[in-house]
């Protein structure tokens, strides 16, 4: 737990501070710090990777550096390959969980892309871990905010997920919510819109220009209005952007030729720009990581 803790909490300064010296230093700490171990059951919980008595502990600590962190990642995939199998250890092992490392469970999973898990600890969250009222509960019945607040938390990472700048849409989607739709998420300073059918995409909408991986979308969504605001937006994919790019630079040069014009700053776009209403939605092939009732 301390050594993703100190992870994160380096990373952050580091994309903060502005002086060159500054990074320099914080990236030599980071470089100085205690490396991950492992154990039998996968990332170690104990400097020398002893393995853990209880391996269906309810507690999830060690895995803070995969959420609420982000220091693991595709870029290291032995690192997320040891902590999914301590997540697969303590869920096969585990005697019963209280809400909130149920909700953990939820967020972890929606961070692994597994949308089977994050159903069944939801459906066991709603079944085991809640008042009438639908607040959470602590065994034997004290009220525990930490369950609600999860929950949410961990429906928002099977909906929505982001890494090194590209957002992708349903992750995880829990199989039984083969329906539904989201509407004004924030992620990123952008509000976003989006509406599925059968775990694909139909309808997204962004209130300013995003960069949105290209998994999991139908082939046929509706890349229209901003519910919010009315913007209008443009769809595009990686590999077709450069024929796109070609004929509409053929057809300017020839109606430029035609009319005795030039035409200045067509083919580039910024917001807040002349054309400010228009916001470009970027398609990409990027995908983020590896791999209920309602």
């Amino acid at each position: 737990f301390e050594n993703g803790l100190a992870r994160q909490a380096l990373m952050n300064a580091a994309s903060i501070v502005e002086e060159p010296s500054e990074r320099t230093k914080i990236q030599n700490t980071l470089d100085h710090l205690q490396p991950f171990e492992y154990a039998q059951e996968g990332l170690s919980e104990w400097s020398g990777g002893i393995s853990c008595s209880e391996k269906g502990h309810r507690h999830f600590s060690p895995l803070y550096a995969l959420y609420p962190g982000r220091v693991a990642g595709a870029k290291d995939p032995e690192l997320l390959f040891q902590m999914r199998k301590l997540f697969d250890c303590r869920q096969a092992n585990s005697k019963g969980q209280i809400g909130w490392s149920t909700a953990w469970a939820i967020c972890l999973a929606g961070r692994f892309h597994d949308g089977a898990t994050a159903q069944k600890n939801i459906q066991l969250l709603i079944d085991k871990a809640l008042f009438r009222n639908l607040f959470n509960v602590h065994w034997p019945a004290i009220f525990q905010i930490d369950g609600n607040f999860g929950y949410v938390a961990g429906v928002n990472e099977c909906l929505i997920g982001y890494q090194d700048g590209v957002i992708e849409l349903l992750p995880a989607l829990p199989p039984d919510w083969r329906e539904g739709k989201m509407n004004g998420a924030q992620i990123r300073g952008a509000r976003i819109g989006f509406s599925w059918k059968n775990g694909q995409v139909t309808q997204v909408s962004s209130d300013r220009e995003i960069i949105l991986s290209g998994k999991n979308l139908a082939k046929n969504c509706r890349i229209g209005e901003s519910a919010e605001r009315g913007n209008m937006m443009k769809k595009s994919t990686k590999k077709g952007w450069k024929i796109v790019g070609i004929v509409f630079c053929v057809v300017i040069l020839l109606l430029a030729i035609a009319c005795g014009m030039v035409f200045g700053g067509v083919f580039t776009h910024k917001p807040g720009g002349q054309d400010a209403a228009c916001k470009v939605l970027q398609i990409t092939d990027v995908h983020i990581l590896n791999n209920a009732k309602k």
